[in-house]
């Protein structure tokens, strides 16, 4: 169900003894495009290299359906993607589009969105991509051009969830869909999406049935200030290709990741017990409006004495993995609505425990 403006409110070792290419240990984010030499529930093998398997390991075939390790054969062509040391997912490819620099698969079969969700309405169609100049409760003002809402006005976060305009602030990016000079819709987008958008409709006019092309962007916060004995970092990363003259398909990341010294000099926390129920909170601002609330998981106290705390999203053609915590991305509605923040330059993450409101650490886009 879409928000109607009238209703407001995601080896284990690794063979370096000689290989070509070697994988950082602390590397963030990997993918490696290759033939699949041997997988089992422990490892995988591409170019002679081995990397982790773990029990959150996904597995999908070309069409993006959920597949095990045993559904996999040697010598095919797979694209393996890596998080922190070990593989976030496995995945086959066709030739066509599998290389170590792009998402695959990113066909889409549809020019149009659903035409039920035309609202009865009729005629020209027109969509415009860009960030929003101006909102308020009636209208929104993108590339200089105004648009009034009206009561049958969807707004759709990059997943397709119903959101509030209060979801929406200045420098987001959007695209509107109008049916005759009405403003129908408004989705979320994000800066890559939108230029990738722009490229699907010049390969359209130009009759390019073959042009493929990925846009990317890359956000990494640092600290502006903590508390003695708190570390953090977060990062976002979004993917759009636009191919044949369609619609975008689009691949975000979004991660939070905090430490707390426990038990050690000067702690917050004096033991595990307290570290695993410490809660923390995410505040992400834009210009001084909140755009996002997010909710750490505890994940574990590492080896160096810290409690780790996470959020770790992923949002891969229209669907949203939680994997470690949530994040709300319309924090005007009451109950709150799931999704990836669209993070940019200069966008701002504080983090709080719940339970009074410390401030433990600022990071910066």
């Amino acid at each position: 169900m879409k928000h109607k403006y009238s209703n407001l409110a995601k080896s284990g070792i690794i063979a370096l003894s000689s290989c070509l290419f070697c994988l950082p240990s602390l590397a963030d984010e990997i993918r490696i495009c290759g033939y699949l030499q041997t997988i089992d529930p422990s490892q995988v093998t591409v170019n002679n290299i081995s990397y982790p398997i773990t029990g959150e390991t996904e597995f999908k075939d070309e069409n993006d359906v959920v597949i095990t390790v045993s559904d996999f054969i040697a010598g095919e062509l797979i694209k393996v993607e890596i998080e922190e040391g070990v593989v976030d997912e496995v995945e086959k490819e066709d030739g066509t589009s599998c290389s170590s620099d792009e998402n695959s698969g990113l066909d889409d079969n549809s020019e149009d969105d659903n035409s039920e969700d035309d609202n009865n309405l009729s005629g020209p169609k027109t969509r415009i991509c860009g960030a929003v100049d101006a909102i308020n409760s009636q209208e929104i003002t993108v590339k200089g051009v105004t648009y009034p809402f009206t009561s049958s006005t969807e707004f759709e976060s990059l997943s397709g969830a119903a959101i509030s305009p209060e979801a929406f602030t200045v420098g987001d990016y959007v695209k509107l869909k109008l049916i005759s000079g009405i403003l129908d819709e408004v989705e979320q987008e994000n800066d890559v999406s939108c230029k990738a958008y722009k490229q699907s409709k010049k390969a359209k006019k130009r009759g390019d049935e073959n042009s493929s092309k990925v846009r990317q962007t890359k956000n990494r916060a640092t600290t502006t200030s903590t508390l003695s004995s708190v570390t953090g970092k977060a990062r976002y990363r979004s993917e759009a290709r636009s191919k044949e003259g369609r619609d975008p398909k689009v691949d975000s990341r979004f991660v939070i990741n905090i430490g707390v010294l426990v038990g050690q000099e000067q702690p917050i926390l004096q033991t595990e017990e307290q570290a695993a129920q410490l809660s923390l909170q995410a505040f992400i601002t834009r210009n001084g409006s909140h755009i996002a609330v997010c909710t750490l998981a505890f994940d574990e106290v590492n080896d160096l004495g810290k409690a780790e705390y996470k959020v770790k999203l992923r949002e891969k053609r229209g669907t949203l993995r939680e994997k470690k915590g949530i994040c709300s991305i319309d924090p005007s509605s009451p109950d709150g609505v799931s999704g990836l923040p669209t993070v940019q330059d200069g966008d701002i993450v504080t983090v709080y425990n719940t339970d009074g409101l410390v401030e433990f650490i600022k990071m910066s886009f």
